[in-house]
């Protein structure tokens, strides 16, 4: 017999033979008894540790992220070389700003007046992004964004390495890199284009006399 049923039988004998004080005390020995046991149980099952768990699986790393590229690129770079594709032709100043909280306020495009009594106005900011600063500038036809595109200076070596990421980076989702048709065929610059779906074009520039480097979105036809 288990020493539970031993505690059931005698509980019998004693409530029919002690009394109530000594059914009682047998109440709370019996209840201890099997309390312990309860403990024991929960103790011994223990759940796996947290780092087993399977909590689905890992989404893969974007193409972009699994290259080594002649310019390094920090994951905050990598971030804001996708505004040219993020910020489409169409968004209001309120949508860019709302991509990039540090966006300066409009003001004429060009500076020009006349300029913004057409509609036509502009807004330049200055980031932090690859090792320095560079000029993020986003072109407004009432409040309709139609141009925007960043300008950086590096050193001859650096700004060749950049050129090479960049075209790395952007072809990596969009496809191989074509000649860009507004630019005439010189040995002062290297300019290329992706096609994007919307008839909008990603461009990218590398001006060999200063090492100055361009990029960004336009709508061809708005040019």
């Amino acid at each position: 017999m288990s020493n539970r049923d031993t505690l059931v039988h005698n509980y019998f004998i004693i409530m029919t033979s002690f009394g109530r004080k000594a059914l009682l005390l047998f109440t709370l020995a019996f209840w201890a008894c099997t309390g312990s046991q309860t403990d024991s149980v929960v103790k011994n099952d223990t759940l796996p540790p947290f780092d087993t768990l399977t909590v689905g699986p890992k989404k893969p790393a974007p193409a972009y992220d699994t290259v080594t590229y002649a310019f390094a690129l920090t994951k905050q770079d990598k971030v804001m070389l996708n505004y040219p594709v993020e910020i489409e032709p169409g968004f209001s100043y309120t949508e860019v700003h709302a991509v990039y909280p540090a966006l300066k306020g409009i003001r004429p495009e060009s500076s020009k007046d006349y300029l913004a009594e057409d509609g036509y106005t502009e807004s330049i900011s200055t980031i932090p992004m690859l090792g320095g600063e560079v000029k993020w500038e986003v072109n407004f036809k009432d409040d309709s964004v139609y141009y925007h595109f960043f300008t950086c200076q590096k050193s001859e070596e650096q700004a060749t390495q950049l050129f090479q990421s960049l075209t790395d980076f952007y072809s990596l989702q969009h496809g191989p890199a074509t000649k860009d048709p507004l630019e005439e065929e010189n040995t002062f610059s290297r300019a290329v284009i992706w096609q994007l779906k919307d008839q909008s074009t990603l461009f990218l520039k590398l001006d060999l006399n200063n090492s100055q480097l361009f990029w960004g979105r336009r709508i061809d036809q708005a040019l």
